[in-house]
């Protein structure tokens, strides 16, 4: 008969941990909530102010001298791809702003928007490059050589550089800043 061996030594019980106060135990829960909330609250701020047609584009200058061409790409404009702006006074602590203004696309109007500076007196002219698609014109009924832009009442006359991969691109000249208005 196998005898059995007696230990000397006492069993291990498991060791409850010593339980929390509620309140810790809900802290992590809190914060992780007001994180939520403030994560919320921020997409839903960001969103509304591109729903509302805020700005589009701000091009901040800290300092641009007299005579200087600058450009200013815009991504977010249908059929416009950027403006060079050329200086005739020192600009400082200024910007150049561009908002969608009309509804694309209705009422014969493809597009409008406004391109506005505290310091418009500074800018000399300003040059528009327009990339729009040939499909867009043919749903407006017209020809690559048909487009009509107007800034503010001033008629404008777009200059068709190319066409290519199913857009056309232009170039426009004005010597002041408003509303630019793409019509047929």
């Amino acid at each position: 008969m196998v005898k059995k061996r007696s230990s000397k030594h006492k069993k291990i019980q498991a060791h409850n941990p010593i339980p929390l106060p509620k309140k810790i135990r809900t802290t992590p829960i809190v914060i992780g909530l007001f994180v939520l909330l403030f994560i919320t609250i921020i997409g839903i701020v960001n969103t509304s102010a591109t729903v509302t047609g805020q700005a589009i584009a701000k091009q901040n200058i800290d300092y641009l001298k007299e005579g200087t061409i600058t450009f200013i790409e815009v991504k977010n404009i249908q059929g416009l791809e950027g403006i060079t702006a050329e200086l005739s006074a020192p600009m400082k602590n200024s910007y150049f702003l561009i908002e969608q203004s009309a509804p694309q696309k209705k009422n014969g109007i493809y597009n409008s928007f406004i391109l506005s500076s505290p310091d418009r007196a500074s800018i000399k002219r300003v040059v528009l490059n327009l990339k729009i698609k040939e499909s867009d014109l043919k749903i407006l009924g017209i020809t690559t050589n048909q487009l009509k832009i107007q800034n503010n009442e001033e008629k404008l006359k777009p200059i068709l550089m190319k066409t290519e991969n199913g857009y056309a691109y232009y170039t426009l000249q004005s010597n002041r800043l408003g509303t630019f208005t793409f019509t047929i």
